[in-house]
């Protein structure tokens, strides 16, 4: 077969251009405008807002010797508040340094002003001779759930509304703190004496059933003695030679010997041993009171903490200490909490 012979005129196809891919390349859609800015005016607070919390601070600090920076306005979601300020000091000769200085809102500062000046320097001054100088913070806005949970409601340290109070500092050094000095607690003291009823309890038992193992082997004892003097020959005087009389018979030549029988009761002597009443044993065991528990320590640090843990719960919406759980057995928490039945105080 013959090809026909490539035509002259006609000429190869240029091969096809590659498309430019640049970093714009792909395309994607825009994001929804309408979305973004409302997402963003939820993250943030209205100028309306801001100057509102503002004017109320102005107005609150009129009359109370506080100390504050003013903060940025916080919002992050639920969490912040428009107007927080960082506390330096309440009160006035002396001035209380807050240590850590906390963010608060300025409801707070007003809170923490009356509770220092009106309640905690008497009460310092009555147990301590010395007025406070100084509040050991442990944690102020924190923008998470009650005690740190992921899921639950928002916590009053997420609206820059409570503060967490380790312990306080007198002129004189003088430095109470809940964990080292406010005492053992009601269900701490609960649950010691439980435990030591229940070690009460077993010592009982463990002496009770020693002092049946003695008895036992003391009446064991005892009924091997008797036993052993109802087999022996009796040797009771029967004549007036004072020997012991015999009677020996010849039995298929075998000499059997036999003590003679008598009543030894007739002659004044003691009964027979298998007549003998076994001795009684008592085995109850005297109880004796179980130990005592500590009471609650009644120092001067520790009546300071508790008067001004009931002081707290007149200002506060919510006080909590060492007896309300374990969670709080460091420190004290205290917020503005509102509440529909009145201040929460444990």
């Amino acid at each position: 077969m013959r090809l026909a012979p490539p035509d002259p005129e006609r000429k190869p196809r240029a091969p096809l251009a590659k498309p430019q891919i640049t970093a714009s390349w792909p395309k994607v859609l825009p994001p929804n405008g309408e979305e973004t800015r409302s997402k963003a005016a939820e993250d943030k607070w209205s100028d309306v807002e801001i100057n509102l919390a503002r004017a109320r601070c102005v107005h609150l600090f009129k009359s109370l010797d506080a100390v504050t920076l003013p903060e940025t306005p916080i919002k992050e979601g639920a969490c912040g508040d428009p107007a927080p300020v960082r506390l330096i000091s309440v009160g006035t000769n002396p001035a209380v340094k807050l240590s850590p200085a906390p963010i608060v809102n300025c409801q707070m500062v007003a809170a923490l002003h009356d509770w220092v000046e009106k309640d905690l320097q008497p009460l310092a001054r009555k147990h301590f001779r010395s007025p406070i100088v100084a509040i050991n913070v442990m944690s102020s806005y924190s923008c998470r759930n009650t005690y740190g949970r992921s899921k639950g409601r928002l916590s009053e340290h997420g609206r820059a509304n409570a503060l967490d109070i380790r312990g306080f500092v007198t002129k004189k050094g003088v430095e109470p703190e809940l964990l080292a000095h406010w005492g053992p607690t009601k269900r701490e003291v609960t649950a010691a004496r439980r435990i030591a009823a229940e070690k009460a309890a077993e010592r009982k038992a463990q002496r009770l059933a020693e002092a049946k193992r003695r008895i036992e082997a003391r009446r064991q004892a005892q009924v091997a003695r008797l036993q052993k003097a109802e087999t022996a020959p009796s040797l009771a005087m029967l004549g007036s030679t004072g020997s012991a009389l015999y009677q020996t018979i010849v039995n298929d030549d075998k000499d059997e010997v036999q003590a003679a029988s008598f009543n030894a009761s007739k002659l004044g002597g003691p009964k027979p041993p298998s007549q003998a009443p076994l001795p009684e044993f008592k085995t109850e065991v005297t109880p004796t009171a179980a130990p005592a528990v500590r009471a609650p320590v009644n120092t001067r640090y520790a009546r300071f903490l508790r008067d001004a843990h009931t002081s707290a719960c007149a200002i506060f919406g919510t006080v909590l200490g060492p007896e309300a759980n374990r969670a709080h057995s460091n420190h004290f928490h205290v917020d503005m909490a509102e509440r529909d039945h009145g201040n929460y105080c444990r």
